[in-house]
């Protein structure tokens, strides 16, 4: 069979923590085009990125900003002779032929509806996980029960009555790990199988009954409490790392050894730095981060868009300001607009998880000019285009070092060779 799709352009990605695609996803050090919409042959799009990382989606996100096509320039992992996105760049493909999953058909337990769920589980009596899941295998570890949900393609929830707030089938689109001809749910949402008639919805049985707690306090960081979290724009928006191993310890070693004075744990297996946490935050009850950590389950790491918060004592966090003098023979200026579909500073780029002022001067310092954005990103010039914009646009924390500024999205922390006038 000939090619089955086209290209359509290069994207940033990773826009305020939004996938550009994000239905299904697979890593592979053997990654090719050709590799990548196999994986997603049940999907309109797929897209390359990092050399390595295939992602599929039926829509591509909105607010997403189509990058220029040399961004997206890493050779793939599995092919030296195509390019396969970069770093927060993604290539992006459009299948001419999918064949979309869909809900499955049981003889038994037909299908109600795409539902949505809470960190208060709306089916709570049973769950368990498999990476050969679909709805018979899910059917049969809830027998006994009135319904069964499957979600994040993996996850199979059970319970008694059936969910109240539904949701557009379309958010219910991630294809089962057990079956790539049948649909699991997606992001707190439910796959619902049972009986269609309206049950009493009772909260009261979703209570924690668990005696897992949060710690006072962890490697010098106390406890603050649980706090909501936002997936487009994060809360705390400083380093980020994600483990299977995951442990309190793991995430304050993580986030003091770049600086940052506060961390957050989330959904068993993720951490977030910062130096503080957004104004959207908002404390919430314990009872809605009740997930335990992947490497400790006699820890608590926060829930689905809820955090576990730890910080320094007060007045332990080093301020973060921009430099007065010179760093590597670089001076700040101030901070600058930046537009992707036209660099201020084009000449040269680097992306890095560790970015940090001193690491970006060093990458530079052939050039007159560099910038630090978006955290983690550099970039270098002898010629400056764009504008200044007000210095309150460039709050985002270095990945690197937290107690540095590196610029924000479509803003540069911009240095010169020459001091500020």
């Amino acid at each position: 069979m000939g090619q089955s799709y086209s290209y359509q352009s290069c994207y940033t990605d990773l826009i305020h923590g939004q996938r550009t695609l994000g239905a299904a996803t697979l890593v592979a050090n053997d990654m090719t085009i050709e590799k990548c919409s196999s994986f997603c042959s049940n999907y309109k799009y797929f897209g390359v990125e990092y050399a390595k990382e295939c992602w599929c989606g039926n829509t591509i996100q909105e607010n997403q900003v189509v990058a220029v096509s040399t961004e997206c320039s890493w050779p793939c992992s599995g092919s030296s002779l195509e390019t396969c996105g970069a770093a927060s760049r993604i290539s992006v493909y459009e299948r001419w032929l999918y064949f979309p999953a869909t809900h499955a058909t049981l003889a038994d337990t037909p299908y109600v509806g795409c539902f949505a769920d809470g960190n208060t589980r709306v089916l709570p009596s049973k769950q368990f996980t498999s990476d050969s899941m679909t709805a018979a295998a899910c059917a049969a570890n809830c027998a006994g029960y009135t319904y069964f949900g499957t979600q994040w393609s993996r996850e199979c929830w059970c319970g008694n009555t059936l969910p109240t707030v539904s949701a557009p089938d379309a958010e219910c689109s991630m294809t089962c790990t057990g079956s790539s001809s049948e649909t699991c749910g997606g992001s707190l949402r439910l796959s619902v199988y049972g009986p269609n008639s309206k049950a009493v919805y009772n909260p009261g049985s979703t209570s924690n009954t668990g005696t897992t707690t949060s710690p006072a306090t962890v490697s010098n960081f106390a406890y603050q409490g649980c706090y909501t979290d936002n997936v487009p724009q994060r809360v705390l928006s400083g380093a980020v790392k994600f483990d299977g191993a995951m442990t309190l310890e793991m995430c304050a070693s993580f986030c003091s050894s770049s600086n940052y004075g506060v961390f957050g744990v989330e959904y068993s297996g993720e951490c977030y730095c910062g130096n503080s946490l957004d104004t959207a935050s908002k404390k919430v009850a314990e009872t809605e981060c009740t997930m335990k950590c992947k490497g400790n389950n006699a820890e608590l790491c926060g829930d689905g868009n809820r955090l576990n918060v730890f910080a320094l004592p007060s007045g332990s966090i080093t301020a973060t300001s921009n430099p007065t003098g010179s760093t590597n023979g670089f001076w700040y200026q101030s901070c600058w607009n930046d537009n992707i579909n036209g660099r201020s500073l084009k000449e040269n780029i680097l992306f890095a998880d560790d970015m940090s002022v001193e690491k970006c001067a060093n990458f530079c310092k052939s050039y007159a000019y560099f910038g630090l954005e978006y955290g983690g990103e550099c970039y270098c010039g002898n010629t400056l285009g764009g504008t200044k914009a007000p210095e309150a646009d460039c709050s985002q924390h270095c990945k690197g070092d937290g107690t540095q500024f590196c610029g924000n999205g479509n803003r540069l922390s911009l240095y010169s060779i020459n001091p500020p006038a």
